[in-house]
């Protein structure tokens, strides 16, 4: 199981709880995953393991700005 997560702001610059509009568990499994996630407002920025819980040799490719 991994972290999913949007973000109205910059999850490195986070100021309050707030700004976090999602974080779920997902299973992901190789190759290509699909998720479809229904919010009430827009994220600026989404993420898989935005907190970098697992280690990861690039972590800045974790968070995708949209």
């Amino acid at each position: 199981m991994i972290d999913i997560g949007a973000f109205s702001a910059d999850p490195d610059k986070l100021k309050d709880d707030k700004q976090v509009l999602l974080i779920e568990k997902h299973r992901l499994v190789s190759g290509e995953n699909k998720l479809t996630i229904t919010l009430a407002d827009k994220p600026s920025y989404v993420g898989v393991d935005p907190f970098v819980k697992l280690i990861d040799r690039d972590a800045k490719d974790n968070i995708f700005k949209l």
